[in-house]
C-alpha cells in the first residue's frame, strides 16, 4: 500500500505482492510443522450410494470394474454386488494380474467379505465381473480395508 493520495506504481504493487507471498510462505511452514505432529490421515473417496450408479457390465467376458493399490501383506475387501432383475453374474478379485480366491455369485444385493494376500510389496487389486445369464448388468462396489487381517 502506498501513501495516501498517491496512485500505486508497478514497483509498489510488486512490493505488496512479495510481502503477501512471504506471509503465505510463513503460514505454510507453520502448518507443516503442526501437521507433522498430528497422526497421518489417508484420503478416503466417497462411493456412490445407489446401486444403479455402481460400475457395472453386461459383458459375458471378465471386465475390470474397480481398481485399488493395497499395502503389502494381507488386507480385506468388502464387496457389494447386485445384478439387474432376471440377470445373474460372477465377481472375482485379481491381484498382480492373477485371479485370487473363489468367484463370487452375483444375483440379489449381497455383501461379501474377502481376505486377500497382496504379497511383499504394494499390490494392485482389480475387481472384475461378468454376466452369466439374462440381459441386464452386474454391478459392484468395493472397499479395501487398509488394516491387515491375521
Amino acid at each position: 500500500m502506498t501513501r495516501v493520495n498517491r496512485p500505486d506504481t508497478l514497483f509498489t504493487q510488486l512490493r505488496e505482492i512479495e510481502r503477501r507471498l512471504r506471509l503465505l510462505e510463513g503460514r505454510r511452514v507453520a502448518t507443516l510443522t503442526l501437521t507433522s505432529v498430528a497422526p497421518q490421515a489417508f484420503p478416503v473417496p466417497f462411493v456412490p450410494a445407489r446401486e444403479q450408479h455402481w460400475p457395472g457390465t453386461d459383458s459375458p467376458e471378465w471386465t475390470d470394474l474397480l481398481r485399488a493399490v493395497a499395502a503389502p501383506g494381507r488386507c480385506r475387501v468388502v464387496l457389494d454386488a447386485v445384478a439387474d432383475t432376471g440377470t445373474s453374474g460372477q465377481a472375482r478379485l485379481v491381484v498382480h494380474g492373477t485371479p485370487t480366491g473363489d468367484e463370487v455369485p452375483v444375483d440379489d444385493l449381497a455383501r461379501h467379505i474377502l481376505d486377500v494376500d497382496v504379497g511383499d510389496g504394494p499390490g494392485e487389486i482389480v475387481v472384475q465381473a461378468r454376466r452369466v445369464s439374462g440381459d441386464g448388468a452386474v454391478r459392484l462396489n468395493a472397499l479395501v480395508h487398509l488394516n491387515r487381517t491375521g
